[in-house]
C-alpha cells in the first residue's frame, strides 16, 4: 500500500523517496542498514554514503539512523549558533551530522551518561 503526502505533512524530510512507499518494517525489525540502503537509497549524496559506511561497520541500527537524520533535517534551519551541544546523545549521530553538514556550526559537544551510571 502506498500513501501519498504533501511536503508539509511528509514523514520523511531527509529521505523523501521513502514517502512514496513507506518501509515500516525498517523501524520495527532487525534489518541491516546495508540492506536498507541498497533497497531504498539509490543516490550518491553525502547522507547516503554515510549510511552505507555506518551499515558496513554495523554500529547503529536503521531506526536510530533514520531518526537522527530526520531530527537533523527538521532542526538544522533553526540552528543559528556556532556551538552545538547534543545532550544524552547515545551514539552521537545527530551531533556528528551537525559537525559534518552544517557550515555555521564550528564546535559540537557530545555528552552522555556512561552505561555504568544508568543503573543508579
Amino acid at each position: 500500500m502506498s500513501v501519498q503526502y504533501d511536503e508539509t505533512d511528509a514523514p520523511f524530510r531527509a529521505f523523501p523517496q521513502l514517502n512514496k512507499n513507506r518501509p515500516g518494517y525498517v523501524t520495527r525489525s532487525r534489518i541491516r542498514l546495508t540492506e536498507f540502503a541498497e533497497e531504498y537509497l539509490e543516490d550518491d549524496r553525502f547522507e547516503t554514503r554515510m549510511i552505507r559506511a555506518l551499515g558496513e561497520t554495523r554500529v547503529i541500527g536503521p531506526k536510530e539512523v533514520l531518526e537522527s537524520f530526520e531530527f537533523y533535517a527538521r532542526t538544522r534551519r533553526r540552528m543559528r549558533s556556532a556551538r552545538m551541544a547534543d545532550l544524552c546523545c547515545g551514539h552521537g549521530l545527530v551531533g556528528i551530522l551537525y559537525a559534518a553538514m552544517q557550515r555555521s556550526v564550528e564546535q559540537v559537544t557530545l555528552l552522555d551518561v556512561p552505561t555504568v551510571l544508568r543503573r543508579f
